[in-house]
């Protein structure tokens, strides 16, 4: 959900593509208000390669999709399925203009426990 207003947004990384949807909540219901659809740089057969191209091109996707529904969307739900991913049910957040990096998710894991 994204903060301070009724989105609710999703990123799908995948090895050729990378799509984000938006919907909109209103009285119980979603809406599909956006989406985008660009390359995945970076991901080369389902592993994350140059995690730097990959932000590069979420951002771009997420530039486009915030100016298809004139808002900016601040908090994503992301899916990305990679043979070394450990998954686990967890909160926390990080500003999405920045580089995710180990010892953020590591702070993000320690602080859920």
């Amino acid at each position: 959900m994204s903060g301070g207003n009724n989105f609710i947004a999703s990123i799908d990384i995948g090895a050729d593509k990378i799509a984000i949807s938006v919907a909109e909540r209103k009285n119980g219901n979603l809406r599909i208000i956006g989406h985008s659809i660009g390359s995945s740089a970076g991901v080369r057969k389902g592993e994350i390669k140059s995690p730097e191209h990959l932000s590069s091109a979420i951002l771009k996707i997420l530039k486009k999709t915030n100016e298809s529904i004139n808002a900016e969307i601040t908090l994503v739900c992301v899916n990305f399925s990679d043979k070394n991913f450990y998954c686990c049910d967890k909160n926390g957040r990080i500003r999405i203009n920045q580089v995710v990096k180990e010892k953020d998710v590591k702070n993000v894991l320690d602080s859920a426990q």
